[in-house]
């Protein structure tokens, strides 16, 4: 990927790897991703989601 591109997954969760996912984006190589589904996808709706990748 060009540097500075956005990384979109809308596919399955378990096509893309997400700590590198967040390593690259912490590194400036991606200056962001929108990621709609997990590898482990949360159980309802009432369960909050929280990410340890937030900024």
């Amino acid at each position: 990927m060009k540097p500075g591109a956005i990384f979109i997954n809308a596919s399955r969760g378990s096509v893309v790897e997400i700590e590198p996912l967040a390593e690259a984006i912490k590194a400036g190589n991606l200056n962001g991703a929108a990621v709609d589904v997990f590898p482990v996808e949360p159980k309802g709706n009432d369960e909050e989601f929280e990410s340890r990748y937030a900024a």
